[in-house]
């Protein structure tokens, strides 16, 4: 094989129709946005209307001609703070993708913010079950 053929090589790993389908579930499941409104961030981003039907559509099983395009994958990624999709992306063409700082920064934030929501819940099922224990409904 010469160095020109190698590009022409089968040998290459290929994610399949549900790697891509699951990656931009998670993606959008892990946002703390609506799909409506990243079908809108999305929009102006891009410059073509995106509706949450669309966003569905590149996740759902049951349509399997409906595929996220590639060219919206970059503003995506920015929307929702969120690198999984772009990483396969990178992996599948033999890379690796690596974060810049807003998107680690994003990342952060959302971190914080579920770490404060799971502090919070932590504190309402102590105080719970301090009050049940108080009651003797409970045993230690």
């Amino acid at each position: 094989m010469t160095q020109d053929d190698r590009g022409l090589s089968a040998d290459f790993p290929a994610a399949s129709e549900a790697q891509w389908r699951q990656s931009v579930e998670r993606a959008l499941k892990g946002s703390a946005f609506s799909r409506e409104r990243i079908a809108q961030a999305l929009s102006a981003a891009v410059g073509k209307e995106i509706t949450k039907a669309v966003l569905d559509s590149w996740r759902a099983e049951s349509k399997p001609g409906h595929r996220l395009p590639a060219s919206y994958i970059p503003a995506l990624t920015l929307i929702l703070g969120n690198c999984e999709i772009i990483s396969l992306l990178s992996e599948q063409a033999g890379g690796r993708f690596l974060p810049g700082g807003e998107t680690l920064r994003l990342e952060l934030e959302q971190i914080e913010s579920e770490k404060g929501r799971l502090r919070d819940r932590e504190r309402v099922v102590r105080d719970l079950l301090e009050a049940l224990q108080k009651d003797g409904q409970t045993r230690k």
